[in-house]
């Protein structure tokens, strides 16, 4: 009258792993996502750095061109400037072909006249 149910021993458990074969899969998972992950974040870091050296680059090509520019600039006022002087101006061809005045007549302010 009592019964007593015995567990059926021919039933067959699927999808079951041992401990170490989960394991491995566990480990080498981890492995190739942090191989995925080196190489992507690997490949990010050279092309910012690539990016910014040529950046860097261009950005001293530009100074050096500034900088010669600048030079060229100054040289030229100082020819500006010296071809405005009154020494150059004296040794030009129109003012050697003028013919000296035959009298001077000075103008002076009221002021410095009545002193």
């Amino acid at each position: 009258m009592n019964e007593v149910i015995l567990p059926k021993r021919n039933v067959k458990i699927l999808n079951r792993e041992t401990f170490s074969r989960a394991t491995n899969k566990t480990i080498t998972m981890l492995v190739l996502t942090l191989g995925a992950m080196i190489i992507i974040l690997s490949a990010v870091f050279i092309t910012m750095t690539s990016a910014t050296s040529q950046k860097g680059y261009e950005l001293k090509q530009l100074q050096l061109a500034n900088e010669q520019l600048q030079l060229t600039s100054e040289k030229l006022r100082g020819d500006v400037t010296e071809s405005r002087s009154f020494t150059s101006v004296e040794e030009t061809e129109k003012v050697q072909e003028m013919s000296p005045p035959e009298f001077k007549k000075y103008v002076t302010s009221k002021k410095s006249a009545k002193k």
